[in-house]
């Protein structure tokens, strides 16, 4: 079993009932695809942390990405 964030609604194409930010458990397969479509990332980091990625938070790293060009 794996924890897994969304990043991303995952109701349209999955037709999972959870919102961006929840943290929801899944077998290691549905949760390594989950993540592979960009729709989920690990619920914790290497630190062992739970991580929230915000739209804000990605906001911020679009335009920080944006200004090293």
């Amino acid at each position: 079993m794996k924890k897994v964030r969304f990043i991303l609604s995952p109701t349209g194409l999955y037709g999972l009932g959870y919102n961006i930010g929840d943290v929801a458990e899944f077998e290691a397969k549905q949760a390594d695809e989950l993540i592979e479509s960009g729709y989920a990332e690990p619920a914790e980091n290497k630190a062992g942390k739970v991580k929230a990625e915000t739209p804000e938070n990605a906001a911020d790293k679009a335009a920080a990405g944006s200004e090293k060009r």
